[in-house]
């Protein structure tokens, strides 16, 4: 009897150790696996960690950059504001612009006192022709008409007289241009330049319509290029 219940209470008790071995590797098999699950996503995060971290550098690298080149363009917007400034101020620019204006004026002048020559030296001829014919028709002899004859003998060479003075007034005007043109305009912009510059752009010196078409477009065209010169600056 006694050997039948130590053998039942041995069973017994290898059964309980089965189970339990059995019940302890489940746990095991159970906290393996779990142990996969949470390295797998411990590598995960450690990968996604990586990745937001290089994420990041770019980031600040790119922002560095940019600043960079933020400040770069700002420098050179300023230089290129103050060399603008500058060029559009210096003197040599200035005295080029003055003499081609000058250059330009003087030909329009010396072409309307060249007009107003030319109209007084016609009224001159005509009225030397009248005088000639008065005076033809006064040494004829007609008694009757002679007083008459010098009144208007007279009246026409008063006329003349104004005529000549205003011819001379012209000449005068032209040599003293001429003169003012010479010493002026030579120590920037010779004459032969300007001369070559109308040549070049089909612009006859005697034409006072063409040459003042010619200002007009060279002060719009110098507004435009300076417009375009800040816009261009602006965009860079």
């Amino acid at each position: 009897m006694v050997q039948v219940a130590l053998q039942r209470q041995m069973k017994e008790e290898a059964e309980k150790h089965r189970l339990w071995v059995q019940e302890h590797q489940r746990q095991v098999a159970a906290l393996q696996k779990q142990l996969r699950k949470d390295s797998v996503q411990i590598g995960r995060m450690n990968t996604k960690l990586i990745q937001q971290d290089l994420v990041m550098k770019a980031k600040t690298e790119r922002a560095s950059i940019l600043q960079r080149e933020l400040t770069e363009a700002k420098r050179r917007m300023v230089f290129a504001k103050s060399k603008l400034k500058v060029r559009h101020h210096t003197p040599v620019s200035n005295n080029i612009k003055d003499s081609i204006k000058r250059l330009i004026n003087s030909k329009v002048q010396t072409r309307e006192l060249f007009s107003q020559k030319w109209r007084w030296e016609a009224q001159k001829a005509s009225l030397k022709k009248k005088l000639d014919e008065l005076t033809a028709e006064l040494s004829s002899g007609d008694p009757d008409s002679s007083a008459d004859l010098h009144e208007s003998i007279d009246t026409v060479k008063t006329e003349l007289a104004f005529i000549e003075s205003k011819i001379s007034e012209v000449e005068a005007q032209q040599v003293k241009n001429s003169g003012v043109s010479n010493t002026k305009a030579s120590s920037v912009l010779p004459d032969h330049v300007g001369q070559e510059l109308f040549a070049r752009i089909g612009v006859s010196d005697d034409d006072i319509s063409a040459l003042q078409s010619l200002s007009i477009y060279l002060v719009n065209n110098a507004i435009d290029q300076r417009q375009s010169r800040i816009r261009s600056k602006r965009r860079e």
